[in-house]
């Protein structure tokens, strides 16, 4: 016997040795709150995984979410791009409250004739507005700030 320990057998008296072909696996020691120990535990029991998958299984899921969040940062232009959409968002949503309120239909802004051309008024106006407002923000370095931190997020 040349004292070579195959897999499945014992490594003085331990547990069976795990599949060599898997990986070798390495362990890491961190601290967590009580609070946070308890919900993973939850969550490790409801997916049938131990604590340590659960834990890894995580970390994984993170790492993922974080290169997709830059590739849809990437695909939509980019910081600075999703800043000046959600401005116009809330214009958009400033012109569809003043169209209800002004015209008693129950249709939906882009259904009524009326509505329609009420928010069209509306985000015409608004459009230099927002323009000025996103240029002045660039100007003071507010989007680059913002855009560095999205970037972060992503990272």
């Amino acid at each position: 016997m040349t004292g070579d320990v195959g897999a499945g057998a014992r490594a003085k008296g331990g547990r069976p040795l795990k599949d060599a072909s898997k990986g070798k696996r390495a362990k890491y020691a961190f601290r967590m709150s009580d609070f946070t120990r308890d919900q993973l535990e939850g969550h490790a029991q409801e997916s049938g995984r131990s604590l340590s998958e659960e834990v890894e299984y995580r970390i994984e899921q993170s790492l993922q979410k974080d290169g997709r969040l830059n590739s849809v940062l990437t695909m939509l232009g980019g910081a600075e791009m999703i800043m000046f959409a959600a401005l116009a968002n809330g214009d958009l949503r400033i012109a569809i409250a003043e169209a209800d309120a002004k015209v008693s239909s129950k249709l939906q802004w882009y259904e009524s004739p009326e509505k329609l051309e009420i928010v069209r008024r509306h985000m015409t106006d608004s459009a230099g507005r927002t323009i000025e407002t996103f240029a002045k923000m660039a100007q003071t370095g507010v989007t680059t700030r913002t855009g560095q931190h999205f970037s972060r997020l992503a990272e």
